[in-house]
């Protein structure tokens, strides 16, 4: 059985069935941020993990595994309180997501809406 490690705790995981794409994102504030996720989520799109690509250390992944806002307000409060800055931080904003998609329409509706207010740089 595998475990995942999530900022939320430990996480038994599952089998999951869905549309998997990544996508290379940019912003620079936690409003941003929030907005992101929140958008990825409405659209039924669940994000898995950040990646920054680091100039000595390679690729850096966190997981996250967050699949609704309520997540989504977890994670702000839990970086917040922490005083923690996202991974995003050490590549001035460019980071990448890995998303399971409910569906591709959902994705790029997602995707539209993120294009345009310059969050989302690149989709696959």
């Amino acid at each position: 059985m595998q475990i995942d490690a999530t900022p939320r705790g430990y996480l038994i995981h599952r089998e999951e069935s869905g549309i998997r794409k990544e996508v290379v994102c940019t912003h620079s504030g936690n409003e941003e941020l929030q907005e992101e996720l929140n958008t990825f989520v409405d659209y039924g799109c669940k994000v898995l993990n950040v990646s920054v690509e680091h100039p000595i250390y390679g690729r850096l992944t966190g997981e996250l595994n967050i699949e609704s806002r309520y997540d989504v307000e977890l994670f702000i409060e839990k970086s917040s309180e922490a005083d923690a800055l996202p991974l995003s931080a050490l590549t001035e904003g460019v980071h990448s997501h890995t998303l399971l998609c409910d569906s591709l329409e959902g994705y790029k509706k997602a995707i539209k809406i993120l294009k345009k207010k310059g969050i989302v740089i690149s989709s696959g």
